[in-house]
């Protein structure tokens, strides 16, 4: 929300009612909001400064470890849902992009004690990154050894080991790596970035 000043001549020669505590106060003595419909949102100043208070806590002491754990469980969980995803339909859906940088967000929120800031915000971004560039790996090397165990089938082998290709492989990296891949990753980092922002009115 942002805050947009009472004009002189409307709102502020009258009462309006907080929309925390319902009282009514007045005009002048009120701090207006614009809401995210479009709509003013009104707080006096006692219930400003207690939401200020309540915003500012949540990005004290928070608990980084759990912050950590709790991502890496979600991104664990994100990335097998995008391989799965992958490896089953070819394509990288968006959707998923964006559920996985949500879930990896929401999991740091709540592994540090509900807490939000831009440190958060940083490990929620590189958990996230992790997972969808080890998921996109883990489908790259599903199609690479699908091809090769197809071609083996052709003159009448079996493929016998699985193949494993360095993530860091140029080949491989130009099969990872593709306009719509960087797009798709770019959704999935923005949410994440954006779900443990500290918030404030």
């Amino acid at each position: 929300m942002g805050e947009e000043p009472i004009k002189i001549g409307t709102k502020a020669a009258e009462d309006v009612v907080c929309s925390n505590c319902q009282k009514t106060v007045p005009g002048a003595d009120v701090h207006s909001f614009r809401g995210k419909k479009g709509e003013d949102i009104y707080f006096c100043s006692a219930c400003k400064q207690q939401i200020d208070a309540a915003f500012k806590q949540e990005t004290e002491n928070p608990n980084f470890v759990g912050a950590v754990v709790l991502g890496l469980v979600a991104g664990i969980v994100s990335g097998v849902v995008w391989y799965l995803v992958e490896v089953l339909t070819g394509y990288q859906v968006g959707y998923i992009a964006l559920g996985a940088g949500y879930l990896v967000g929401l999991a740091v929120v709540w592994g540090s004690g509900k807490k939000r800031g831009s440190i958060l915000q940083l490990i929620s971004v590189a958990i996230t990154l992790i997972s969808v560039c080890g998921a996109s790996y883990f489908s790259a090397l599903y199609y690479i050894n699908k091809y090769v165990s197809e071609e083996a089938a052709k003159q009448g082998k079996q493929l016998t080991s699985y193949i494993w290709v360095s993530p860091f492989n140029p080949d491989l990296l130009k099969v990872v790596i593709s306009p719509i891949g960087i797009l798709i990753w770019g959704l999935a980092l923005y949410i994440a970035f954006r779900t443990p922002q500290a918030r404030k009115l």
